[in-house]
């Protein structure tokens, strides 16, 4: 059985197309402490205070280079399911 981005190519018809999804976030001050979580879990961290950001939703297809970016509001699961 073929496991990771290999066996999924292998199993790619010409009809489809392989897509990268990944959301970022983007801010004026950088986290002081680590922000990585279990999957389906939503870390609190504390800030100082009102700080610029901005969350960026983005789809890229390398076989043609498309690629499509969406700010968000905010960085929920839904949100990225629904991007």
């Amino acid at each position: 059985m073929d496991r990771g981005l290999a066996g999924i190519k292998k199993k790619l018809t010409p009809e489809d197309l392989l897509l990268f999804d990944e959301e970022a976030h983007i801010r004026d001050d950088p986290a002081s402490e680590a922000t990585w979580v279990p999957r389906g879990h939503q870390k609190k961290v504390r800030t100082t205070g009102r700080h610029a950001a901005a969350i960026l939703m983005d789809t890229v297809a390398p076989a043609t280079g498309d690629v499509i970016v969406e700010e968000s509001e905010e960085s929920t699961a839904d949100t990225f399911h629904q991007f």
